[in-house]
């Protein structure tokens, strides 16, 4: 009983974290679909994304619902809406692996022409499985279909890893990885699918949501590496702070609250005690982003930091040295975003600053030179001094001319106009 308690306990904050994270990409998604209408990588993945914060959300309300009563309206709409949202997540992760090797596939036509039957299939039979939950359909249905979730995955997997070893398509060596891991779920998603169509123990059942996650995880860390670390990463680590600070919360403070005055004031004295936790949750979150980006991912700058650096580097970049400082800043600009394209400890290859605000890979700071002579005249008569002229003296040959080109025969120039007005003329 314990064990079964456990395994429900770590499923329930399993599809909180999973209704969460795939809620915010979906806003991303969704937010980058407004900004550019055609996305470079394609509809598939977020199409996935959405899917999966369906699936996720659904689930965790009907868990919600059910506690209340099972065979309520509310309960059959998402029992419905959920096996329609689970029924298309096979055929989209076929999708992904055929976008990635479409173009070394031979009989791409074939190919095509099989996912879009799957993916009509598992339409098909997720409205007929909603139909059957809903009680709809007969008992003999109900009993056929059963099974078809597990047959779903075992064709994708099969599919899946049939496409990747006809695949001829010349890949990088972060592509061969990604590859082989694809391969290692979609082995994994075959070998519990067959389990299940066996009859195993129903705690086989639940393996299929993890493998969708570990197929979620490894895509957005091939294909999204800022968004993998940036959100995945450290806001899952924060999700499990703040579940285990709630926890210890609500474990001792029921002795304290019992203690309370039983009328309206005892809410108003709970949320005093639960307030030191909202207010010190942005430092936690702080101090726990600060720790991943310097000790895991080796990041010289948070990203904070890092903006920090840059924006005062451009206040100053009037200067000599203020143009080292904004080289510098976009250095750790680099540092924090351009080096994340292998593994966490990539940013070990960012460039090295040999002095403050200057990476070693830029070269010295440029010196400042004086303008061209075409923008600048000389005025000899108040001391030599260079003031700039406005266009209309360029135009008319009152700046000094630049030399020649070899080979060109050089050209008198005219004789600068005292008469035209300049910015830094004394009366």
């Amino acid at each position: 009983m314990l064990g079964y308690q456990l395994l429900y306990l770590i499923s329930l904050v399993t599809f909180t974290f999973g209704a969460l994270t795939f809620s915010v990409l979906t806003l991303f998604y969704w937010r980058q679909r407004r900004l550019r209408p055609r996305p470079a990588g394609g509809a598939v993945f977020p199409a996935f994304t959405v899917a999966c914060a369906a699936a996720f959300l659904m689930n965790l309300l009907l868990r919600t619902v059910a506690a209340g009563s099972e065979d309520s309206a509310a309960a059959t709409g998402l029992s419905m809406a959920l096996d329609l949202a689970t029924g298309m997540l096979p055929p989209l992760l076929l999708h992904l692996i055929y976008r990635d090797e479409e173009p070394g596939l031979p009989a791409r036509g074939a190919w095509r022409c099989a996912l879009v039957l799957f993916y009509l299939a598992s339409a098909a039979t997720a409205v007929a499985k909603g139909l059957s939950d809903a009680n709809v359909l007969d008992d003999r249905w109900s009993d056929r279909l059963d099974s078809v979730p597990a047959l779903r995955l075992a064709v994708a997997g099969i599919l899946g890893l049939a496409i990747q070893v006809l695949s001829r398509r010349h890949t990088a060596a972060a592509e061969r990885r990604h590859r082989w891991w694809n391969r290692v779920l979609l082995g994994l998603t075959v070998l519990v699918a067959a389990l299940n169509l066996a009859q195993a123990p129903p705690i086989w059942g639940l393996l299929p949501d993890y493998l969708l996650l570990g197929f979620f995880c490894v895509t957005l860390y091939y294909k999204e590496r800022l968004i993998f670390f940036d959100l995945l990463i450290k806001r899952g680590a924060f999700f499990a702070v703040a579940v285990a600070g709630l926890t210890f919360f609500f474990a001792t403070a029921p002795p304290v609250l019992e203690r309370l005055p039983a009328d309206w004031s005892r809410p108003w004295i709970a949320a005093l005690l639960l307030t030191p936790l909202w207010l010190a949750a942005p430092w936690i979150y702080g101090r726990l982003t600060g720790t991943i980006d310097h000790v895991w991912l080796r990041r010289r700058y948070t990203p904070a930091e890092a903006e920090r650096q840059f924006v005062h580097a451009v206040q100053v970049a009037g200067t000599d040295a203020g143009g080292g400082k904004l080289c510098g800043a976009a250095g750790a600009i680099g540092q924090h975003s351009g080096r994340l394209d292998s593994a966490p400890g990539a940013t070990r290859g960012a460039p090295r600053l040999d002095r403050p605000g200057r990476p070693a890979e830029l070269g010295p700071v440029p010196e400042r030179r004086s303008p061209p002579a075409a923008v600048f005249g000389t005025h000899p008569e108040r001391g030599d001094r260079e003031c700039p002229l406005p266009p209309a003296a360029t135009a008319a040959g009152g700046a000094r001319a630049a030399p020649p080109l070899a080979g060109q025969p050089r050209r008198a120039s005219r004789p600068a106009r005292r008469s035209i007005p300049t910015s830094c003329s004394t009366p």
